[in-house]
Parts: structure tokens; sequence; C-alpha cells
């Protein structure tokens, strides 16, 4: 029941709603990030590990404590390169052990791999999820005008014939459906004779339902046309 309530609260706070959209339409984006970036950890790990593991083969007396926290195994390799890049661990801390027991190419390498994830891979993410959001949020901002401006033509045409004359569009000027349709398209509500003359694209002094909704979506934005 809670669950419920608060869905319902969603849908009332306009700016947490499209919060939430936005969050929602992004997971797709989010989920093939995580897999691109857990690649490219996992083939870094395994050149790491393997590294290390040479090394120590050939100096049977290579014995750094820090290669071991570090680069002991694959998965602490893995754990170690993911913290490198959220703020576990500075990565400093993390490659100069490579750097003074294994060769200075890893260290190479590993700065690479933190350029390439930080200044490629994230910069990339983030406009990805910008434009992932905007879009979600255009598309719930339609849906919502669209359902709020069939609202608002149920309540006008008073006597059910499918159609809006002037005094009807006239009558709702005051009521909350028309003053957040007025918003949504930026326009005065002093201007609603020039709107209702603009949306009777047939001048036949009504409006039909499809020109009544087509006709707002038209003008969504800055309603320089009035």
């Amino acid at each position: 029941v809670r669950i419920i309530r608060l869905v319902r609260m969603l849908r009332l706070i306009a700016e947490l709603r499209t919060i939430v959209v936005c969050i929602m339409g992004s997971l797709r984006s989010l989920i093939w990030t995580v897999a691109l970036l857990i690649l490219i950890i996992y083939i870094t790990a395994v050149c790491m590990t393997d590294a290390v593991s040479e090394a120590r083969t050939h100096e049977g007396s290579l014995e750094d404590p820090l290669l071991t926290q570090y680069y002991g195994s694959l998965f602490r390799s893995v754990l170690t390169l993911y913290e490198a890049i959220a703020g576990g661990v500075s990565w400093d801390v993390a490659v100069m052990p490579l750097i003074q027991h294994i060769h200075p190419m890893t260290g190479v390498l590993f700065a690479f791999y933190i350029a390439f994830v930080l200044l490629a891979i994230m910069n990339v993410v983030t406009g990805v999820f910008v434009e992932t959001g905007m879009q979600s949020a255009k598309r719930e901002e339609d849906d919502y005008m669209v359902q709020l401006v069939r609202e608002l033509f149920a309540l006008s045409d008073q006597n059910g014939n499918g159609q809006i004359e002037w005094e009807e569009f006239e009558a709702q000027l005051q009521s909350p459906h028309m003053e957040d349709s007025f918003k949504l398209i930026d326009a005065d509500p002093a201007q609603a004779k020039e709107l209702f003359q603009l949306l009777d694209i047939e001048g036949t002094g009504s409006i039909n339902f499809d020109d009544f909704i087509d006709g707002f979506m038209r003008f969504k934005g800055p309603a320089k046309a009035l």
C-alpha cells in the first residue's frame, strides 16, 4: 500500500517524476556501460596479474607485500583497477609496486588505462546519459501534455458534439487544466482568442479533437506565433 501511495505521489510532483523517468530511461545505457567497463578492467587485470606472476616465477625472492595486496590474484587485480578509478585507492599507490618491481612499462600501461577510462569512456558515457535523459524527459513531457489536453478537451466539450466553440473554450480559461496548458506552451491567457483562432485551422469557429491535440503539441515551447 505504501509503495502504491509513493507511486501516486511521484505522479503529482513533476520535477521528481521527470528525474525518475530520466533514470529509468538511462538504465539500458547504464547496463552496457557497466559491461564495457567490466571488460576493460578484466583485460587490464589479466595483463597485470600475468606480469606479476611471471616476475615471481623468474625471481623467486620477489615477495613485496603491496604486490600481493594489489595483484596477488586476478580478483584482487580487478578490485584494485576498479578502486583506482572509483576513488577507493590512489592509483599512484597502486602503480608504484609495478614500476619498482615489475617493469616501468607496466606503469605506462596503468596510466593509459586510467586516462582511457576517465577521459574517454566516462566522458562518452556522460554524454550518452545526458542525451538519453533529455529524450526521456521530452517523451514524459509530451505524454503529460497529451493527457492534459485530452482532459481539457473533455471538459470544454460541454454539449458532447466532439467540437469546441469559442464560448466553451472561454469558459475554461480559469480552470487548472487550461492554466497548465497555457504554461506548457508558454502562452499568456490574454492571448486565448488568438490561440483559439490558430487552433481553428478550417476557420469554422469550432475545433475538433484532432486539431485541438495537434495544435497544442505544435505550439509546445515558446509560442512565438501568438
